[in-house]
């Protein structure tokens, strides 16, 4: 299995080896221009979709609750603006906890606002010790949360190809040991010929 294994790797790379190196000189530099264009795509789709939600305060109810989850997951605020987006109900998923100020930007929101625990238009009671809790506290997050998105997505595109040229790589390198393995098992080696000669046999009376 494995000389058939080494055999098909060189029957394939052998007639392309040639045209691959010179390939593999110019594919990163086509893969990374290909990535740049598709970065710059994935960039404007996601700033249109979530700029199509504005005002947020007027968003649907599923954009609402898709906005509510990524303020949670990723500690931000609004989409462009900050927590100015919600106009003057602020969603309880914008609050900057005590431990949360010390590793992200905080800021006091402002006097005209108040924050909402329950989506728009829900029935979910609000509870007298989260208001307390939204009295106590002032600060929201300070970073909206769209650039920080296309922050994250164009860094998993730029990953993603990272890894594909590595392996491209490691194809490439897998392809000239087998390579040179097969030559060296196929390479002959001179061996001086051996005579036998056949001599009487000696009697002794």
């Amino acid at each position: 299995i494995i000389s058939t294994l080494l055999l098909a790797i060189t029957l394939f790379g052998h007639g392309f080896f040639h045209k691959k190196e010179e390939i593999g000189e110019i594919l990163p530099g086509i893969v990374m221009m290909y990535v740049l264009e598709a970065a710059t795509l994935l960039e404007e789709l996601t700033r249109d979709e979530y700029l199509a939600m504005m005002p947020l305060s007027r968003a649907n109810q599923t954009d609402i609750k898709e906005i509510y989850n990524m303020q949670t997951n990723i500690k931000c605020c609004g989409l462009v603006q900050g927590y100015q987006d919600w106009g003057t109900d602020i969603p309880i998923s914008c609050l900057c906890s005590d431990e949360d100020s010390t590793d992200f930007k905080c800021v006091a929101r402002g006097n005209n606002t108040r924050f909402v625990i329950h989506y728009p238009n829900s029935d979910k009671p609000e509870d007298d010790d989260r208001k307390r809790l939204m009295d106590e506290h002032m600060l929201v997050y300070e970073e909206p949360c769209l650039p920080i998105l296309i922050s994250v997505l164009g860094y998993g595109l730029i990953l993603i190809t990272g890894i594909f040229i590595a392996l491209t790589a490691l194809w490439d390198i897998g392809v000239a040991l087998a390579i040179t393995i097969l030559c060296q098992m196929r390479r002959k080696f001179d061996v001086p010929p051996v005579i036998f000669t056949s001599q009487p046999h000696q009697y002794r009376e």
